[in-house]
């Protein structure tokens, strides 16, 4: 978020089942989140990766709550304007995701299995899908693919809703020193079922005073298709040995805002 939405693929910690299975690591970690769009709507999450059969294997929860003015699914905005303003209906989204990753040569793939579960005012289905990605490291660079949310429709009363999948290339480096500091930036190239393409770009900045004691700050550029969202997002965290804390924030003008926290561990 902090980022831009142009996820970081060479640390990619246990949240990268949420980005490219194929970026699950072999060693335990452990992540949640929770973001607030103007205290209007709740996004929770959480992550776990460990190795597992010669690989990656991650665990994926997200929820989403908010309130929507739809009479149906299929009239729910595409865009972050429903989770900033109230509405009249009561809607959430579930998603739980369970994926496994493996290096074969210089490639890194990865697969990854999900259901999606969707309530708006007293109905509800449930939906299966599949991501499919692949990375791989070129001298201090790491260019990933991921093909995400195939699957089948929601039916809900009498409307059908497409999940909303899509194809996202990606490329990011990180720990190029500078003086005290390190460098880092993440692309992001995504195109939706709509056929739009949306850009992502950001950067980080790291300072680490004392070994094992990291101070990082983000900022990225984010355009919405559709959305009231303006193009800057930040951010910052700190990391102390094995325990992490992060902090994003995005302003969407008149329509509010959004703050996300975090910890993890690994």
């Amino acid at each position: 978020m902090a980022m831009g939405g142009a996820f970081q693929l060479t640390d990619p910690g246990s949240d990268g089942i949420f980005y490219n299975p194929s970026l699950l690591v072999e060693d335990t970690r452990f992540g949640l989140s929770r973001t607030s769009f103007n205290s209007e709507a709740t996004f929770l999450t959480m992550s776990a990766s460990t190795g597992w059969w010669g690989g990656g294997v991650g665990l994926g929860l997200q929820a989403l709550s908010y309130t929507t003015n739809a009479v149906n699914v299929r009239e729910i905005l595409n865009a972050e304007e429903d989770l900033l303003t109230s509405g009249q209906q009561a809607a959430s989204e579930l998603v739980a995701t369970v994926g496994y990753s493996r290096s074969i040569g210089d490639l890194s793939w990865g697969i990854s299995a999900k259901t999606v579960e969707h309530r708006l005012e007293g109905t509800k289905d449930l939906a299966g899908a599949v991501d499919l990605g692949v990375s791989v490291l070129i001298g201090r660079f790491r260019v990933g693919l991921a093909a995400q949310h195939f699957g089948t429709n929601l039916h809900m009363g009498e409307s059908t809703l497409d999940l909303a999948n899509q194809v996202t290339a990606g490329a990011s480096f990180q720990r190029w020193i500078v003086g005290p500091f390190d460098l880092g930036a993440s692309a992001a190239l995504s195109r939706e079922a709509d056929g739009t393409v949306t850009p992502a770009l950001g950067g980080e900045i790291a300072w680490w005073p004392v070994v094992g004691r990291t101070f990082t700050g983000w900022i990225g550029i984010r355009p919405v298709e559709n959305g009231p969202s303006p193009q800057l997002t930040f951010g910052g965290a700190f990391y102390g040995d094995a325990l992490g804390m992060e902090y994003a924030f995005q302003d969407f003008g008149s329509f509010g805002n959004a703050h996300r926290f975090g910890i993890n561990w690994r």
